[in-house]
């Protein structure tokens, strides 16, 4: 399966938590642009801003048999310029709404050129 094909059907076969945090980033919701199973490099991203290169990774139970794989993904991408954000699974399912304000913060900092993780 190409990478694009695998990419829409990633976006018709969303799990429950990735549904959660769509439903706050799309359209714009939190003021900067998000696409969702984004293809960059070899890689199919979760949620990807391209105006901030920033990455939120959706780490599921599957992700704990796979640290060496998004490892070396993560390294790829911080290569590539992009930053990564790693948010649990089970903290959408808790708290969609805080997840996305968290977002939001990193995403204001990142656009005023300061660090984008301090006090998150």
């Amino acid at each position: 399966m190409l990478r694009k094909e695998q990419a829409r059907h990633l976006r018709n076969h969303s799990t429950t938590p990735e549904v959660l945090l769509w439903n706050r980033l799309k359209r714009d919701q939190i003021g900067f642009q998000f696409r969702r199973q984004h293809c960059l490099g070899p890689y199919i991203l979760d949620f990807y801003c391209p105006s901030l290169r920033l990455y939120i990774e959706v780490d599921g139970q599957v992700h704990d048999l796979k640290t060496q794989s998004d490892n070396k993904r993560d390294a790829f991408l911080t290569e590539q310029g992009v930053t990564v954000m790693r948010i649990s699974a089970a903290s959408i399912l808790r708290n969609s709404s805080s997840v996305a304000e968290q977002i939001k913060e990193v995403c204001e900092r990142m656009s005023r050129g300061e660090e984008p993780f301090d006090d998150v």
